[in-house]
């Protein structure tokens, strides 16, 4: 991570830079229950491609998070923007469901607070400006007929769009809020 403080005059601007790179891999063989027949239904009920896959595939291997703030007097301005990598979904049968990959998205939210004691702010702000939705399924076999058309085991952001909000934030232990 790294971050930044600037003072302009009388106000302030903040910057973070945050990033996470990981891979999870199942290795080994899988144990199975002994008391189940040694076949291959049994073998695959509980560790098949498509459990290996949400374990290994279905969320982001990359996640980069930059932060922008800038505060002037009782004023807060907020932005940040979430890049997700790429993720996939793999059936326990490819035949019948087709291995899908859907591409890395950015994802940007603003706010912006006023404070009218340190104890007390309005909040206005918006999750998802760009109304971005995760790539849709390409394959019908993999909608339940159409009925889930974006990838039911993984949405890291979700798959409503954009969100528009209003809070107050009120603290009664004279705590100040920043």
């Amino acid at each position: 991570m790294i971050t930044g403080r600037w003072f302009i005059e009388k106000s302030t601007l903040e910057t973070t830079l945050a990033a996470n790179f990981n891979k999870t891999s199942l290795y080994g063989s899988i144990q199975y229950a002994k008391n189940l027949p040694d076949d291959s239904t049994y073998r695959g009920l509980l560790v098949n491609r498509e459990e290996r896959c949400r374990v290994e595939d279905a969320y982001p291997r990359d996640k980069i998070i930059f932060d922008l703030v800038y505060k002037a007097g009782k004023w807060r301005f907020n932005t940040n923007f979430t890049r997700y990598g790429k993720v996939a979904q793999k059936g326990s049968s490819p035949a019948i469901n087709p291995d899908e990959i859907f591409t890395p998205k950015i994802i940007t939210a603003m706010n912006l607070c006023y404070l009218f004691t340190p104890c007390l702010c309005l909040t206005v702000g918006a999750e998802n400006i760009g109304d971005v939705y995760p790539d849709k399924l390409k394959y019908k076999s993999n909608t339940s007929n159409g009925l889930a058309p974006y990838n039911p085991n993984f949405a890291a952001f979700g798959c409503n769009g954009g969100c528009y909000y209003v809070n107050m934030a009120i603290h009664l232990n004279n705590k100040k809020l920043y």
